[in-house]
């Protein structure tokens, strides 16, 4: 549905149970954004365009007091059963969007499981969607192109040890987009190794499905932050606005992005690239960041948008470009009393007021390229821009709730038969997921934690990239299409950015 389809009241988003005996609800506008790159109205069972989180860790075999089979699978029947309860405790998870072709619309669906583990409608469901993979090789399992889903599924990957004191696990929660986002994601792991440290300890955990986790079924994103009926006259005439204003600052320069490859020559496989940082370097780069006013979020996108910059030509006489984007504002935390932490949803919102940060290309020509003076003044524009579009207290702003269901609207790709023209220069996305370490501890008892990340999938020729904190180190990814992008590029990019940022720290 659009913003022009809402009725008055939220009705259309409550849970309802159909004659099958399935439970149904309408999508808003962020599932429908999101359905559209996911799910294909004649495949129901597949879906694409995922957002992933893994995490590695290691068990000692002394922590069971068993030999390493034993752990290993006593380690295994936890992870397992900590799945079910999540599950359980979310049964959002196990939902879906499928188009009606009697209604003409998408609506998110949910089949009760019932039973317990044994059951066999729990059991053909876990193993759709509790996967142990056994890999021959250490390289990233994200990078070998993993199996479409139609709903959330638990990969479990073991890999080659040389270490017989420790049992070592990489685990991806894999889930379509129209599902959850990347805070949501976090949630849900750090939930996921509670439980499995409680089950690995013995402890009970609640399996049993009996129809009554209907009651916890996630509301969507308008229902959560309290989005009610459609805007009015007044409120769209400000968005539109707002549209037009976001229109000529993205014509007032050349617009900044990575120009796609002459000749790939990859497959069309999404990657991911991905660096770090000591606790030292990142240490000194927060505390170099706080001397600004600035964070190092701010710090690293400018470190981005600048190695953009400067491993690109531009037409003679051309004095500056301009990095434009929409950005994700997470709106987790100012979500109504009622709604769960653990709620599965995408609870965030795109910005309608665009980004547009200014860069100099006479800098490339004297001694300020590369200079920290000019990074931190890029990183403060960055700042600024957060500082502007970020809701900061409940109740949020009516106009900026009215903004949200028409900003969601606008980016959702419109039906058509004409394949689209494809660009020369890929979009590149900034996604900040802060310090995850709040949400994801390193340490569930007899499970410790050793990487944390998260990254989406990203569309066609378009490049995605993640900024985060785990255990005191500043990650940073870099997702793209092995189709339009040569690794090699994209690793010279990675470099550049790293070197601007070890620099400055030193």
């Amino acid at each position: 549905m659009n913003w022009q389809q809402r009725a008055g009241n939220d009705d259309q988003f409550r849970w309802c149970q159909a004659p099958d005996g399935t439970w149904q609800r309408d999508i808003d506008e962020a599932e429908r954004f999101y359905a559209t790159f996911c799910r294909k109205p004649d495949d129901p069972d597949a879906a694409s365009f995922a957002v992933t989180c893994h995490a590695s860790f290691f068990v000692p075999v002394s922590e069971t007091g068993g030999t390493y089979e034993a752990t290993n699978e006593k380690i295994t029947d936890a992870l397992r059963t900590a799945w079910l309860a999540l599950c359980h405790e979310s049964p959002t998870l196990a939902s879906w969007i499928q188009y009606d072709p009697s209604e003409g619309v998408w609506k998110r669906m949910y089949a009760p499981l019932n039973g317990s583990e044994d059951s066999p409608t729990v059991s053909a469901w876990l193993s759709q969607t509790f996967k142990q993979v056994n890999s021959d090789t250490n390289n990233e399992w994200f990078n070998m192109n993993p199996p479409v889903f139609k709903v959330a599924t638990l990969f479990v990957v073991a890999s080659p040890s040389d270490q017989d004191d420790l049992v070592h696990r990489k685990v991806y929660l894999r889930c379509p987009h129209d599902l959850v986002d990347g805070i949501g994601i976090l949630h849900l792991i750090h939930r996921f190794f509670e439980l499995a440290d409680r089950s690995c300890q013995g402890g009970a955990l609640n399996t049993r499905w009996d129809g009554h986790e209907v009651a916890y079924l996630s509301p969507p994103l308008s229902t959560a932050i309290g989005i009610r009926g459609r805007p009015t006259d007044a409120q769209r005439q400000a968005f539109d606005a707002l549209v037009a204003r976001n229109a000529t600052l993205q014509t007032e320069k050349p617009l900044l992005g990575f120009t796609l490859s002459d000749d790939s020559g990859g497959a069309d496989r999404i990657q991911r690239l991905s660096f770090s940082l000591s606790e030292n370097l990142t240490a000194e780069l927060v505390r170099r960041s706080k001397l600004h006013g600035i964070t190092i979020t701010h710090l690293v996108s400018a470190a981005l948008t600048l190695a953009l910059r400067d491993l690109q030509s531009f037409p003679p006489g051309t004095l500056g470009v301009k990095y434009c984007n929409q950005s994700i504002v997470n709106l987790r935390g100012l979500c109504l009393p009622s709604q769960d932490p653990l709620a599965v949803g995408n609870y965030h919102m795109v910005a309608a007021q665009s980004m547009a940060i200014d860069l100099s290309l006479a800098s490339c020509d004297n001694a300020t390229k590369g200079s920290e003076e000019e990074l931190i003044a890029v990183a403060k524009q960055f700042r600024d821009y957060y500082a502007a579009i970020r809701p900061v207290s409940k109740p949020i702003d009516q106009d900026l709730l009215s903004f949200i269901p028409m900003t969601w609207d606008m980016f959702t790709p419109k039906p058509t038969t004409q394949p689209l023209p494809q660009q020369q220069v890929a979009s590149v996305a900034i996604s900040s997921l802060g310090n995850i370490s709040s949400i994801v501890k390193t340490d569930y008892g007899a499970f410790s934690l050793k990487t944390v990340w998260v990254a989406g999938e990203t569309l066609g020729t378009g490049i995605s990239t993640f900024i985060q904190t785990f255990a005191g180190e500043l990650g940073f990814s870099t997702i793209f299409n092995l189709g339009f992008h040569q690794e090699e590029r994209i690793e010279a990019l990675q470099e550049l950015v790293l070197k601007k940022l070890t620099e400055l720290s030193q």
